[in-house]
């Protein structure tokens, strides 16, 4: 409201739109200031807020974003359960659901969708996971196994699974997806030793957690983090001072 002041934008006017204007925070992961700027450029007449203009000026920048170059690092395809100096963990807490999405589709050339853009907004407004916990889940779904869309009924699928469980923090997320992957690796095993399996195995790529989670990283695999976080940064003061 301060910084809305020469608009004469009252607090009260503020206050009306708040829950939806804490969702763009945490959607597209602005500033205060960038927020204040772009809510300047949608005013009513009467100075009222026009929240969907605001809205959609983030959209559309985000959308726009996708059309700079790529950077030519790639996220490592593996979780590991070390939480000291994780590059993942402190990329899901530093980044937005949807800026976390975006920079792993950018590195392999594509864009977020316009439908898993809803569906991750809608998410978001649930509120049952943190977003932290939700850019693991994102990483899980798109890196670990591959997926190149993500679909709605999937989303809310494994959002409705990891909220039921009552996961809360990016170790416990890491936590689950290992466990889970040591059961279906015993029930493929048990199914192989019988003569009942009627499909086909698939043999997919997926991290060796067993072997990763008392390790510690390399020197190789630090500065590899190190430069994936920095280009990170980079991009996101790039766009700061774009705006």
């Amino acid at each position: 409201q301060a910084m809305l002041k020469s608009f004469q934008v009252q607090l009260v006017e503020l206050k009306r739109h708040e829950s939806n204007l804490l969702l763009i925070k945490d959607l597209y992961g602005v500033s205060d200031t960038d927020l204040a700027r772009v809510i300047g450029q949608n005013l009513n007449n009467d100075k009222s807020v026009n929240i969907k203009g605001v809205e959609q000026s983030f959209a559309r920048n985000y959308r726009a974003s996708f059309n700079t170059p790529r950077h030519a690092s790639q996220p490592a395809e593996t979780i590991s359960g070390d939480t000291d100096d994780n590059p993942l963990i402190a990329a899901a807490k530093k980044l937005s659901p949807l800026e976390f999405l975006g920079d792993i589709r950018k590195q392999s050339g594509g864009m977020v969708t316009s439908g898993e853009e809803f569906e991750i907004k809608k998410l978001v407004q649930l509120g049952k996971l943190p977003n932290v916990v939700l850019n693991i889940m994102l990483y899980n779904l798109t890196i670990v196994e591959q997926r190149t869309t993500l679909s709605q009924a999937f989303m809310e699928t494994v959002y409705n699974d990891w909220a039921q469980v009552g996961i809360q923090t990016p170790e416990a997320a890491i936590k689950y997806l290992q466990e889970r992957q040591v059961k279906k690796q015993q029930t493929t095993q048990k199914r192989g030793g019988t003569h009942y399996q009627t499909t086909p195995r698939v043999i997919e790529k997926r991290p060796d957690w067993q072997k990763q989670q008392a390790r510690t990283l390399s020197s190789d695999e630090k500065q590899a983090a190190d430069q994936m976080l920095a280009e990170l940064q980079a991009r996101r003061n790039q766009n700061e001072g774009e705006n």
